[in-house]
């Protein structure tokens, strides 16, 4: 995956972009050359999430400092990812997250001039920090090899984001019959395109309930039906 494949599944397909990177620099508040151990990424107010399978290590306040904090170890990536200037944060410490589970709200709490996520990466022997612009062109999710099998990297019971608008099948291939708009329950047709086919709108928040992989397509069953989630080298959700 590419940076930017990452950081949309941290931002949930929010805009954000990238303010400040890893290294030196002139501290924004205190005014003088101290070591940025993260990468900075300017954004609105907006819930950023977990990447995969992880434990709440650590949460907290730091005055003056990170704000309001969180630490996801990853046991699989060997890293843990710490989450910086949350305007709230909605995990608890101990507890498990998977892929798409909420960590909080992005913010400006601590040491901070703008809105904005800090992330931070360390290394879980060493706990030393590592550069996250490295780290995320890297990050490659569970289940996926050069090819792609497995499920794809979706996992059952996490929140992904639509990239596109989808038609909701009955089955997971293009061979299943489009599923009428009219047999969706009231709070499944309010995130659809007026038509007579239940057509997803781009941006829907859905939960994977199935995955299905056949050849090139990737299919994920969610509580409306069956919707496509990649085929060859285009994602749909993320």
């Amino acid at each position: 995956m590419s940076s930017e494949s990452t950081l949309r599944i941290i931002f949930g397909g929010a805009a954000y972009r990238r303010s400040s990177g890893y290294g030196w620099r002139i501290h924004p508040v205190k005014k003088t050359k101290k070591f940025h151990y993260g990468v900075d990424y300017a954004c609105g107010k907006v819930p950023v999430y977990a990447l995969e399978s992880g434990t709440v290590y650590r949460r907290g306040y730091q005055a003056g400092g990170a704000g309001n904090y969180v630490y996801v170890k990853y046991p699989r990536l060997g890293v843990a990812v710490a989450y910086f200037h949350l305007t709230s944060i909605a995990v608890k410490q101990g507890k498990s997250v998977g892929r798409g589970t909420k960590i909080g709200v992005a913010g400006t709490t601590g040491g901070s001039t703008e809105v904005h996520l800090h992330i931070g990466v360390r290394n879980l022997s060493t706990w030393k920090w590592q550069n996250p612009e490295t780290w995320l062109v890297n990050y490659k999710p569970a289940g996926t090899g050069s090819s792609g099998g497995g499920s794809a990297g979706y996992r059952v019971g996490s929140t992904y984001t639509l990239r596109a608008n989808v038609y909701v099948r009955s089955g997971p291939g293009t061979g299943y019959a489009k599923k009428l708009r009219s047999a969706l329950t009231a709070g499944a047709k309010a995130h659809t395109v007026p038509s007579r086919y239940a057509l997803l709108k781009k941006g829907t928040r859905v939960t994977c309930k199935e995955v299905k992989v056949t050849g090139s397509e990737v299919w994920m069953k969610i509580p409306s039906g069956w919707v496509c989630a990649r085929k060859a080298r285009k994602v749909y959700i993320m």
